[in-house]
């Protein structure tokens, strides 16, 4: 209950402080990083006035969460993070994941191939010849 209690701590202080940001600024895109994934919902208003969200997944919390409380996929905890991810995900105009691994997951998980793109991919394309 502590470690749950502390992320809805951390998700409403984002969601004030995001909410207060952009209202200042009116920014065009909100990039968010994750664990936890729903903190990407801090940023409900600028999405609301139209400001374009992306979710940068560093970890799948599937994967951290079964190595953390030796628990397998068929858990109630793990599939309710899965279903956490793909409405995350889903929210997202933009999902950025680390490697192929966590694309084909994500997929798995339901979340449109063609609105994730990786991060090795990203760089590569910003790679200018000298």
């Amino acid at each position: 209950m502590k470690y749950i209690f502390s992320y809805l701590c951390f998700f409403f202080n984002a969601l004030v402080k995001v909410t207060l940001v952009y209202l200042k600024n009116n920014y065009d895109v909100i990039h968010v990083h994750n664990m936890p994934n729903f903190i990407l919902f801090s940023a409900l208003i600028p999405k609301i006035f139209g400001a374009k969200i992306i979710l940068d997944v560093h970890d799948l919390m599937t994967v951290n969460y079964m190595a953390k409380f030796s628990v397998d996929e068929n858990h109630w905890l793990i599939r309710l993070l899965k279903t956490e991810q793909t409405i995350s995900a889903r929210f997202a105009k933009q999902v950025i994941c680390a490697d192929h691994l966590q694309k084909d997951m994500l997929i798995e998980y339901g979340i449109p191939g063609e609105n994730i793109i990786l991060t090795e991919r990203n760089m590569l394309e910003n790679i200018r010849p000298t």
